[in-house]
């Protein structure tokens, strides 16, 4: 089992893929929405790792849960849509070889999405 540092260290690796380059400094943002990157972030997944967006489906139709690496890549996907802006990972908790990052930032929907 991985220690509580390392497993800490795999969340914050898997936030910051998310970001945005330009939230992460490296220019502007790709075109298509968040940027971030969603192949690295999956490496950095458990082969059963969950992902849970809150929200109601009729207003957020990604909203739930997912779980495995190949459905992952698929919600990665689809957020890959929206345009993340003022992102900030408010709590970080760790128990055993799980992690849990409580994150908050603002997105809009391109009007016409690629």
């Amino acid at each position: 089992m991985a220690g509580r540092k390392a497993v800490g260290k795999l969340a914050r690796d898997a936030y910051a893929a998310f970001l945005p380059r330009a939230e992460r400094g490296g220019g502007g943002p790709r075109s298509g929405g968040g940027g971030g990157d969603y192949d690295a972030m999956v490496e950095l997944c458990a082969p059963s790792a969950t992902l849970r967006l809150a929200g109601a489906p009729e207003h957020f139709a990604i909203a739930g849960t997912t779980r495995g690496r190949a459905a992952l890549r698929k919600q990665f996907e689809a957020l890959a849509q929206f345009a993340f802006a003022n992102q900030k990972m408010l709590s970080l908790s760790v128990d055993g070889d799980r992690a849990t990052v409580h994150w908050r930032g603002r997105s809009s929907r391109p009007a016409n999405p690629p």
